[in-house]
């Protein structure tokens, strides 16, 4: 099956980036997975102070600079690692510019966000901000590789769980890749006298993706929060519906600390952040006090009144915006154009079947030769079913195409390509025909 996303220690310091590698490698097999089952009641991580700003720190006869790069829609569709890289090399060619992600998704597919995430990795040097509008799944993770994190006041940030999206059997094409995008709305159930229990269900299937998936998922998580300097724990909270934490105060520090049993003064004070069963999410004011993000912000202008050493700071361009609005706006003529054709191509497929020339009755006179008349229909019939066969695999093709260049449709294109084999059954049917008839050539009958 195929994983869509709901969007994986000690004080925390900076390591080198991972190398990019597969969001699902042979690794697995040798079991690296961080194991956070502790038998202490508690495990404490003190909150990071805010980071080490970098290169960006800039002398104060130059002006502060910075670049956007909006980090809007689902990630595999709007938001695509191809596309952030063609922004980086526009906007990022001063060491000291500031790079920001300006976010707004709902999360996506686990391998995108691996694959933007190895951007970001690459830009560990440069000083980083993440403007939270609303972050979930795959963008939560991803914001938290930035150094700092400055949230609306009603923005959120977390419920990045690894699912699965799938199709149920009577729908033929098949969405199954982790992702982290939270599931569709469930539809209400029909009575059981309208809907037997054998009945397929109406919508998409959404699944918990399993161990080995979350495992990788996990580690991820963990690798951006490093990666930011923020707290793993934070980040495997928002993953992991199992892992209890709670903020405490520790010698006049906000300390995050994973626990297994609840202590009497946790309820009293409420300083349960997350407990078993739920998944972290955090509002602007939430995420500030536990020490997450920077600051709560009313705008993107604001920031430099918060943060060090920003003052009067200028954009570098809108190259970046322009860059990720241009592909949106293609996108969404790319997948309605992809619908069509998925429709298309299950339409032709069903008009050649209904030409196909094995279901009709032909007429033979005494020497076994067609008389005229099943001749010109046998013809027809070839003809027609030819046609609708070259109309549907002109569909695949174009289906194939648009899958390739937007990931999140990728699996469905390859799952509609399973057409090709029931046209290659009727162009052979046709050509038994074509032979024992002796019927006009392959090319006159448009195969």
């Amino acid at each position: 099956m195929r994983a869509t996303l709901n969007l994986p220690e000690l004080p925390i310091t900076r390591k080198p980036a991972a190398r990019e590698r597969p969001w699902l490698p042979a690794a697995l097999a040798l079991g690296w997975v961080h194991l956070w089952l502790l038998a202490s009641a508690g495990f404490a991580q003190t909150i990071p102070q805010s980071p080490k700003h970098k290169a960006s720190v800039q002398p104060s006869e130059e002006v502060p600079s910075y670049f956007l790069i909006p980090f809007q829609g689902t990630v595999g569709r709007e938001l695509i690692a191809q596309k952030v890289k063609e922004a980086m090399a526009v906007g990022l060619k001063n060491p000291r510019t500031v790079f920001v992600l300006e976010f707004d998704s709902p999360g996506g597919l686990i391998s995108e966000c691996e694959a933007i995430l190895a951007l970001l990795a690459e830009q560990k040097e440069r000083r980083s901000i993440a403007f939270i509008k609303n972050a979930y799944s795959a963008a939560a993770i991803l914001a938290l590789a930035c150094d700092e994190i400055y949230m609306l006041e009603n923005s959120s940030i977390g419920s990045a769980q690894a699912i699965l999206i799938s199709n149920p059997p009577s729908q033929p094409q098949p969405q199954t890749q982790p992702r982290t995008q939270p599931p569709p709305e469930a539809p209400p159930r029909s009575p059981p006298s309208v809907a037997p229990e054998d009945k397929p269900p109406a919508g998409p299937v959404v699944t918990e993706a399993h161990e080995k998936i979350q495992s990788v998922w996990r580690s991820i998580c963990r690798r951006a929060a490093d990666l930011g300097g923020h707290s793993p724990l934070l980040a495997e909270a928002m993953a992991d519906p199992d892992i209890q934490i709670r903020l405490v105060e520790k010698d006049g520090k906000n300390v995050v600390e994973q626990f297994l049993e609840a202590r009497e003064e946790d309820l009293a004070q409420n300083r349960i952040l997350k407990p078993k069963g739920k998944l972290l999410t955090l509002t602007g004011r939430e995420a500030v006090n536990c020490g997450l993000a920077t600051a709560v912000v009313g705008r993107l202008s604001d920031i430099e009144k918060k943060a060090p050493g920003l003052s009067g700071w200028k954009p570098v361009s809108d190259r970046g915006k322009r860059i990720m609005d241009t592909f949106r706006g293609k996108v969404e003529k790319a997948e309605k154009t992809f619908r069509e054709m998925v429709v298309k191509a299950g339409d032709e497929l069903r008009l050649a079947v209904l030409e196909d020339p094995a279901k009709s009755t032909y007429n033979v006179d005494g020497k076994g030769n067609l008389t005229a008349g099943s001749y010109d229909l046998l013809v027809k019939q070839c003809t027609r079913c030819a046609n609708h066969l070259n109309n549907c695999e002109a569909a695949l093709k174009q289906i194939s195409e648009l899958g390739k260049n937007i990931p999140f449709l990728d699996e469905e294109a390859k799952a509609a390509q399973e057409k090709r084999v029931e046209i290659r059954a009727a162009r052979e049917r046709i050509q038994q025909f074509a032979k024992r008839f002796k019927l006009p050539t392959m090319k006159k009958l448009g195969l």
